[in-house]
């Protein structure tokens, strides 16, 4: 008994000379990290050996870092954000049975060093069915031009334009036809809308496209991106419920800043507290650029 109370007195004399062998061992001094344990281990084995006791090789050091897992984490990240940015430089997705393939191969090279081609194949198929998802959710071309009476929530904040407004429609439902569930549309010289707003609509119905000119913005893309599925022009319009939720108090605190007095700044206000850049003229986007505070807006939205 006395002899395993005079060992756990200097237990603490013991842990202070294997924190000073790690401060060596960090300084460059010697390159052996175990044997520096062993070494200290040994000296102490005379007068306090321990029933059971071994030396702990260095990963398993009480207060050190194992370098190595973060090193697979970040290597498995980046191989699967390559994987992501490969589709970028395909000119067309790739077959059904390919992407069905993909993550098979990737499972079975999943535990081996392979892992990290593994994860790039992951983030390859995940693009490409997030590419094809929203591919098939766009509008039939045999709806391309005719016009539907269709439901939906109006979601975002509307944008005002000359003679009407812009707005998306999510949710979408008719009757006869699938449409695709987010849809872009224009209301010229009708109702105002609000987000949050159901609506019962007479709409004029498009395929997504945009203008080929080189160099210019890429409509149909943005869409894409977007995951706009289609546009429209509304012909006629039954609101079904009114405005709830946060959407509709973030318009409210939009009009609300667009009422205030601000010297005709009132759309400038709302883009920086809102991130609502559809007040904002062609002018007042040269001056922001011309002053390089355009971040602010990014910022805010």
């Amino acid at each position: 008994m006395a002899d395993w109370a005079a060992g756990m007195a200097k237990e603490p004399l013991k842990n202070y000379c294997a924190r000073l062998c790690r401060v060596e061992i960090s300084l460059g001094r010697e390159s052996d990290q175990n044997a520096h344990l062993q070494h200290v281990n040994c000296a102490f084995s005379a007068d306090f050996a321990l029933p059971n006791h071994r030396s702990l090789p260095f990963s398993e050091v009480p207060g050190e870092t194992d370098f190595s897992g973060l090193l697979i984490m970040r290597t498995g990240l980046l191989a699967l954000a390559a994987g992501l940015l490969l589709l970028r430089f395909l000119p067309v997705l790739p077959p059904t049975w390919l992407l069905l393939l993909l993550p098979v191969l990737g499972l079975m090279l999943l535990p081996f060093r392979s892992y990290p081609l593994a994860l790039l194949l992951f983030g390859f198929s995940w693009a490409c069915l997030s590419a094809q998802s929203a591919l098939d959710d766009r509008l039939s071309p045999a709806l391309d031009g005719q016009t539907l009476w269709l439901e939906g929530r109006v979601v975002g904040l509307p944008e005002q334009v000359d003679g009407g407004q812009r707005f998306q429609l999510e949710q979408v439902s008719s009757r006869r036809h699938s449409l695709p569930q987010r849809l872009r549309l224009g209301w010229y010289g009708g109702q105002a809308v609000h987000a949050g707003e159901r609506w019962r609509l007479a709409v004029k119905l498009k395929r997504p496209r945009g203008l080929i000119n080189p160099h210019g913005f890429d409509y149909e893309a943005w869409l894409l991106a977007q995951r706009i599925g289609g546009a429209g022009t509304v012909k006629a319009g039954q609101l079904l419920q009114p405005a709830r939720g946060t959407a509709s108090w973030r318009d409210d605190v939009r009009q609300r800043l667009l009422q205030a007095p601000a010297q005709g700044r009132a759309g400038t206000i709302a883009a920086l507290v809102l991130g609502d850049d559809s007040g904002l003229s062609t002018a007042d986007w040269k001056v922001l650029q011309d002053t390089g505070t355009v971040h602010l807006l990014v910022i805010s939205g």
